[in-house]
């Protein structure tokens, strides 16, 4: 795999992310990280008080809570999953990644609430999906699937018009300013692993908290200046792209600004060399 500085020679081409259904084989194989948990069991507790003396409870888990029917002579319980264990720790959004791919969107790490729902950009204030529908990027997108505007439920159909999601960090967090110090530039290497892999003709990284220790891991501390829009630097034949962070919590951008951004990505699109 070959990451280099970019060169600056402009083509046209054919073949972009507006016309679609380019195939190209990936390079590389993901790295499996295995993920670990750890549990526990209830302990049998006699409660003191109760609606029958002397009747001997379960006490409920973190995961299971018990709802009493019955009367004193048959006290059961019907077994109930508390709103803790559903939303506490929710496992992370998948990868939605394959090869022959034209844009990959790289977003800091999953949020909590987007994991929850199981889509990418999940919550109604972030300002991706509103941006996106009203660029030309998803234009072809959108006839295709005969929408006037794409939502968080279409993420996983995009991959059939050259769109694919993933995260720098794939821990599920309520913001990216609870993620931990170094906690990026830990998650650099395998990011580049799948973006290697997948090879899609840009990566798109949503804004510089997630970019900037991604490319210091990748291409050395000279990237720490990077700056918003199409970067110097190339992994393969991947390039680099940074685009506003959607997030309603960066307020630096309106909902117009981020779709003018999404249309230059679409230009710079227009521009890279058709796959042979």
């Amino acid at each position: 795999m070959e990451t280099r500085r970019a060169g600056c020679r402009p083509k046209r081409a054919v073949g972009n992310i507006l016309q679609c259904g380019v195939q190209q084989s990936g390079a590389g194989f993901l790295a499996i990280w295995p993920q670990i948990s750890a549990g526990g069991a209830p302990a049998p507790i006699r409660h003191m008080r109760g609606w029958a003396k002397g009747v001997e409870r379960t006490a409920p888990s973190t995961a299971t809570a018990g709802c009493c029917l019955g009367d004193a002579s048959g006290l059961r319980f019907a077994p109930v999953t508390p709103r803790s264990a559903i939303s506490d720790n929710p496992p992370t959004l998948p990868d939605l990644l394959r090869s022959g791919l034209d844009l990959v969107f790289v977003g800091i790490n999953t949020g909590l609430y987007s994991a929850r729902q199981g889509h990418y950009f999940a919550r109604r204030t972030n300002r991706f999906w509103p941006a996106f529908s009203r660029s030309i990027l998803s234009a072809v997108a959108r006839r295709s699937l005969g929408v006037l505007a794409l939502v968080a439920e279409h993420d996983a159909a995009l991959l059939d018009h050259g769109f694919g999601f993933t995260d720098v960090v794939k821990r599920p967090t309520g913001n990216a300013a609870q993620l931990e110090p170094g906690e990026l530039a830990a998650a650099a290497p395998l990011l580049l692993e799948k973006l290697a892999a997948h090879q899609p003709r840009v990566a798109c990284f949503h804004g510089l908290t997630g970019y900037r220790p991604f490319a210091r891991a990748v291409f050395g501390d000279a990237a720490s200046a990077a700056a918003l829009g199409i970067q110097p630097y190339t992994i393969g034949a991947m390039r680099l792209f940074v685009a506003p962070n959607p997030s309603p919590a960066n307020a630096h951008f309106t909902l117009t600004d981020q779709a003018d951004w999404y249309d230059r990505l679409a230009g710079f699109l227009t521009q890279l060399p058709a796959r042979s």
